[in-house]
């Protein structure tokens, strides 16, 4: 059985002058990140801080050079296979325990 415990009015006003001294993150590059577990279901392409931008980029890029897109929907495909193939890699990794 819970106890319902009261808090002091003196306590209630002290947790709010401890609040105003609260200033959060400093750093919001990787902070921002803390909920990310997998990215496999981000609504956009995430690129994790374990990853390399630049990979990511190099597999857009050679999509490009294989597919040649000529159109915005063909240039969307494209950007959907890289993220498919992306996240595929990361299932992988992520399976193999690296």
């Amino acid at each position: 059985m819970k106890v319902a415990r009261t808090i002091s009015e003196t306590r209630v006003e002290a947790n709010r002058r401890n609040a105003l001294s609260s200033t959060g993150p400093k750093d919001m590059s990787v902070t921002r990140f803390n909920a990310l577990k997998h990215g496999l279901t981000a609504e956009k392409m995430v690129v994790t801080p374990f990853e390399d931008p630049t990979e990511y980029k190099v597999l857009v890029e050679a999509l490009r050079a294989d597919f040649q897109p000529q159109t915005a929907i063909e240039e969307l495909l494209i950007q959907q296979m890289a993220s498919s193939l992306w996240r595929r890699r990361r299932i992988i990794r992520g399976e193999s325990g690296h």
